[in-house]
């Protein structure tokens, strides 16, 4: 995690799982400060779904 001058937080390589997905983020970008404060933009998302074959 890399913090900009209080303005913006930068996150790489976020991974979410469940039990039958699996999401990836390459950069999420957290505004701090100023009128967008809190305002989250996730760039490279990717998300991929398993289905059980009920074999």
């Amino acid at each position: 995690m890399i913090e900009i001058a209080n303005l913006a937080k930068l996150e790489r390589n976020i991974v979410k799982r469940t039990k039958l997905t699996i999401q990836v983020t390459q950069l999420r970008v957290t505004l701090l400060g100023g009128t967008n404060q809190g305002t989250v933009i996730d760039l490279g998302v990717a998300k991929v779904g398993f289905s059980r074959s009920g074999l």
